[in-house]
């Protein structure tokens, strides 16, 4: 039953705001609205859907309560004020003990360490892990992709500004290494590395480049990176170079210690500061000892090596280790001597077997095709974990001890 005022809207009334209508009325489901019910009407309990209505029916029929609520509620708040403020921050405190700086550095620190994306900073749930922390920081939070792009940025021309000072002031030359490496999405990349002895005789090495190398992966182009790189950190005093066993790392000392010399003086001798990679130099003698048939295959994965510009020397002396055939050059074909085709063509028959590489010894090969039926299926993954309880792995080129674990780990 309504009564007292209709059930319309009711309009803005000077009825004090403190007064809590939930605490004199309870709800009632109805519809369009629920019912706010007069729990202090006793014939008749007052109803309506509007929270107006009920704090003005408090008002006009029951007033004594008002005083009351109003006394007890102004205990209460105070009570409460009281313990807040002894135990909870305020905000103001809280954001004084926002450190915005170690925010930034940390953010800047996991995208790049971690390879994490740009719109990393965008995710709610980062947003809720550090409103989780401090609550009082939502406007001082990093959410634009481009903003930690910027924040990137600059770091990076600080530090760099940093290292720069740290080269020109070393006890020591700067020696430097560097490697192309093609990435996930091919792109070809060249890192370059310093290593040096600082002003303070502390051994100190940095990442000084990564740089793109598009199209042309010749040692001309990486000499022409390498030298501005030297360039930007006011390198002069250039030690020695380390490297693999490319050729064409060859031809990029030479055409940086022209171009050196050309452009900033700096004499840089490409024969006398080469350093090859004993790791590369062990891993090629150990791949000819383990793969190599014939002293005639090893011949050929050398000649092979040698006449790829540009190419990883590893991964080419595996490849021509474990061609399928020789190189045509090596088979000689007499073409007066149609009848002796077929003795020619158990000659090649024979000759392939000696360049066959690990296909052509039995025992890898048969280990190769297993850790490959393995790594093909995951039930049959699954078969051999439970059955020997340990991974086969499987043979890479451009991991080089992968040969030795997975034959390590066979005969267990």
């Amino acid at each position: 039953m309504v009564s007292e005022s209709s059930s319309v809207p009711s309009t803005p009334s000077s009825s004090p705001d403190f007064i809590d209508v939930e605490g004199f009325f309870t709800r009632e489901k109805a519809k369009p609205r629920a019912l706010y019910v007069c729990l202090y009407c006793k014939a008749s309990p007052w109803n309506d859907g509007y929270k107006g209505n009920a704090r003005r029916h408090i008002i006009n029929h029951h007033p004594y309560l008002i005083g009351l609520s109003s006394r007890q509620n102004r205990s209460q708040q105070s009570l409460d004020t009281y313990i807040t403020s002894s135990t909870t921050p305020s905000a103001a405190a809280l954001r004084n003990t926002f450190n915005r700086q170690a925010y930034v550095d940390a953010i800047i620190g996991l995208v790049t360490r971690r390879r994490v994306a740009f719109s990393m900073v965008e995710w709610d749930e980062l947003k809720d892990l550090a409103l989780a922390c401090n609550p009082a920081i939502e406007d001082s939070l990093i959410t634009s992709r481009r903003t930690v792009m910027r924040y990137i940025s600059a770091s990076y021309e600080l530090y760099a500004d940093h290292l720069a000072q740290s080269l020109q002031s070393a006890v020591s030359m700067i020696h430097i290494s560097s490697d192309l490496w093609t990435s996930p999405h091919r792109h070809g990349m060249l890192a370059v590395c310093g290593q040096w002895v600082d002003k303070d005789y502390g051994l100190r090495k940095a990442l000084l480049g990564l740089l793109e190398c598009p199209k042309d992966h010749s040692g001309k182009s990486q000499a022409g990176l390498i030298a501005d790189v030297l360039k930007r950190f006011g390198i002069r005093r250039v030690g020695y170079h380390t490297g693999d066993n490319a050729t064409s790392n060859n031809t990029c000392l030479e055409a940086l210690s022209e171009k050196l010399f050309s452009e900033r003086e700096i004499i840089f001798d490409p024969v006398r500061r080469r350093i090859r990679c004993f790791g590369h130099i062990i891993n090629l003698s150990l791949q000819a000892f383990l793969l190599a048939r014939s002293k005639e295959a090893l011949q050929a994965a050398i000649h092979a090596t040698g006449n790829v510009a540009g190419a990883q020397p590893v991964e080419t002396f595996s490849a021509a280790l474990g061609e399928s055939a020789p190189p045509a050059s090596d088979i000689p074909v007499d073409q007066a001597l149609e009848e002796n085709h077929g003795r020619q063509q158990r000659d090649r028959n024979a000759r392939r077997v000696e360049f066959s590489g690990w296909e052509g010894i039995g025992a890898l090969r048969k280990l190769h095709h297993l850790a490959v039926w393995l790594r093909n299926s995951t039930i049959h993954s699954d078969d051999w974990r439970e059955a020997v309880d340990r991974s086969l792995g499987i043979d890479n080129t451009t991991r080089w001890s992968s040969w030795y674990k997975t034959i390590s780990v066979a005969p267990r």
